[in-house]
């Protein structure tokens, strides 16, 4: 008779463990115009050695641009990205990386656990809008 493996549940648990990838976290940058309300960004950030932007929507009153669009929005993807203690700068695409339609720039100040961030959205090189962020 032929004896077959049967693993007991402790050695599936330790399988699936050590199987499963690595836990990501990801954290949101939120935006809203100074001088215009109808501005707003949000950037989904992932946790990984280098800044990831995830996902992104910027809505001003002359559009929206969007990482993963509905129909009636610009589509956009990230063509550069860097952060630093300081701030993040991201300028986002069009899909065949010809031009930057959005450039976000932020600079970031901490004391004690809270952060303050203020920036600059810049859309197609027309319009130039003043944001307050939170993360």
């Amino acid at each position: 008779m032929t004896s077959f493996y049967r693993p007991t549940a402790l050695t599936l648990l330790a399988m699936l463990v050590a199987g499963a990838p690595p836990a990501s976290a990801t954290a949101t940058l939120a935006c809203i115009g100074v001088d215009d309300t109808q501005v707003h960004v949000t950037l989904t950030l992932g946790s990984v050695p280098v800044l990831a932007v995830v996902n992104g929507t910027i809505e001003t009153p002359s559009g929206t641009y969007a990482m993963l669009p509905e129909a009636e929005h610009t589509e956009i993807i990230v063509g550069q990205a860097f952060g630093t203690p300081d701030g993040l700068s991201v300028d986002f695409a069009d899909p065949n990386v010809q031009e930057i339609l959005v450039t976000l720039r932020t600079m970031q100040a901490y004391r004690d656990r809270q952060a303050a961030h203020v920036g600059i959205l810049i859309i197609e090189d027309r319009d130039v809008h003043a944001v307050t962020c939170e993360s």
